[in-house]
């Protein structure tokens, strides 16, 4: 009996998972060295103050803190470190990449 190959699929399942990105509005590619805004945004999380995680998923990582807003929008600025993704995890949103290019 001969079976057929199995076609795997990358699309998230609608309503499995986290939440959707609530980076809206944060660039997806940035240059070394640069500041980048990080925009947040979440009404369940009104007045409050939640931390960032950024990673390259390797071995490199900081965590900044964004204070939000009576409608659950913030944003801080970090400077784009020299890995070659910057990847932003916070409990309530899917991951954010942002790609790190080099400077001319």
């Amino acid at each position: 009996m001969m079976l057929a190959p199995l076609a795997l699929s990358m699309a998230p399942v609608q309503g499995t998972g986290p939440d959707p990105d609530r980076f809206s509005g944060t660039a997806v590619s940035e240059t070394r060295g640069n500041d980048v805004e990080i925009n947040f945004s979440n009404p369940a999380l009104a007045n409050r103050t939640i931390q960032v995680f950024i990673h390259d998923g390797q071995t490199n990582e900081k965590t900044i803190k964004i204070k939000l807003d009576g409608k659950g929008n913030g944003k801080a600025k970090t400077v784009v470190p020299d890995w070659d993704v910057m990847i932003l995890t916070e409990p309530s949103s899917q991951d954010h990449v942002i790609f790190v290019t080099e400077r001319h």
